[in-house]
């Protein structure tokens, strides 16, 4: 069995060995450069913030449950969407759709249990699911929103499509400036959900 890791999340989280993990992976690309995985190959698909991009939920589910074997598991971290980095990205997609991009469909509730387990049922899965918290810190609010500006995959579309940023920059640093949780410097906590997937 070999590990399908899609995102740098803790292997031990998705109860494989980590002393597996470098040689697995190194396996694991290979064989995605090469073409898909093999069916019932893995132990486990692990996804940190990123299947929640999928434009296709259902063939993203289907291809996860796929690649796993009989005991394998599917470990899903989705952001809860609340507090103020929500706010301000959905501040992002507002602007973008007011500049002429594409909506496209509304983003599945990868967070909920209730849509992981509609959407993985058909596939012989159960779901547990917890919550946590994830701390963002920098030295202000403005030095947090400009290296998102610089870095994040979304932020550069944004880039890509507007004319100019700056008005959009203004009212999210001012969100973000308003949610700061400490005097000095710059903090904000953001809430996730992990989903465990296992069949049986």
């Amino acid at each position: 069995m070999g590990w399908a890791s899609y995102d740098p999340v803790a292997p031990e989280d998705a109860g494989v060995d980590p002393a597996r993990l470098d040689v697995l992976l190194r396996r694991v690309r290979l064989e995605v450069e090469h073409g898909p995985l093999p069916s019932a190959s893995v132990d486990a698909v692990v996804s940190a913030f990123g299947i929640v991009f999928a434009r296709d939920p259902a063939a993203a589910a289907a291809e996860a449950a796929r690649v796993l074997g009989p005991a394998g598991r599917a470990v899903i971290s989705a952001w809860i969407p609340e507090g103020p980095i929500a706010t301000v990205m959905r501040l992002r997609a507002e602007a973008l759709a007011a500049a002429g991009a594409p909506s496209g469909a509304p983003p599945f509730a990868w967070h909920e249990a209730a849509a992981l387990a509609r959407l993985l049922d058909r596939h012989g899965f159960s779901i547990e699911r917890f919550e946590h918290e994830l701390t963002f810190i920098a030295r202000s609010a403005a030095e947090f929103l400009d290296a998102e500006l610089r870095d994040h995959p979304m932020w550069l579309d944004a880039r890509d499509r507007a004319a100019d940023l700056r008005p959009l920059r203004d009212r999210a640093l001012a969100i973000l400036e308003a949610a700061n949780e400490q005097e000095h410097g710059f903090r904000v906590t953001s809430r996730y959900a992990v989903a465990v997937a296992r069949r049986g």
